[in-house]
């Protein structure tokens, strides 16, 4: 019973911190990366949701009801959803090297609803930046604030398209030095590769 009574305050300080530390938001990420002749040209990104956002996106954005969301619907989301993620770099994590980079804006937002019935972001990140064969780009889409779980589709994480020459490759793998929320949560990051044909 003494063990019990030095416990129970210990674990009632902890239950403010056990309610917020779990994800409220849950995201799958496809990615496909277009590089022209060795120049990374951009990132198009697309998400898709968790039921409960899903929901919420509807509940606020589909003025007619019909559980899709229409062009002018998509604009409302992108306005009160997804444009205040600017001040957090879009959850994008982006090196060239040992260079981090900042996402000056987002191209070609628009949001719908997918076969699953699941709201889907879709996106382009304008990276403008040239690879050659001894400098890699990694990148990452992740919140360390872990609010929102984002992970790799497990499928087809990410694609490759490559134009005007070269041959590109990508490594999917978790990076142990960029853990977050006290370590406990490691990202994942795509590396890419290219080198002249």
């Amino acid at each position: 019973m003494l063990r019990a009574r030095k416990i129970l305050p210990l674990v009632l300080a902890f239950l403010p911190t056990l309610a917020f530390a779990h994800p409220h938001v849950w995201v799958n990420t496809k990615v496909e990366v277009i590089l022209v002749a060795g120049y990374l040209e951009k990132l198009q990104v697309e998400w898709s949701f968790d039921e409960l956002f899903t929901s919420m996106v509807l509940m606020d954005n589909d003025a007619d009801g019909d559980g899709q969301l229409s062009a002018p619907e998509s604009s409302n989301v992108k306005r009160t959803y997804f444009d205040n993620l600017k001040g957090y770099n879009y959850f994008a994590h982006l090196r060239l090297g040992k260079t981090e980079l900042v996402i000056p804006t987002i191209t070609e937002f628009r949001a719908a609803i997918n076969a699953e019935g699941r709201a889907v972001y879709r996106f382009s990140v304008p990276v403008g930046q040239r690879l050659d064969a001894k400098t890699a780009f990694a990148f990452g889409f992740y919140d360390e604030s872990f609010y929102t779980d984002m992970v790799f589709d497990k499928k087809d994480p990410v694609v490759l398209t490559v134009s005007e020459g070269g041959k590109a490759t990508v490594v999917v793998k978790p990076n142990l030095a960029k853990a977050y929320y006290g370590g406990q949560v490691v990202p994942i990051e795509a590396n890419v590769s290219w080198r002249p044909s």
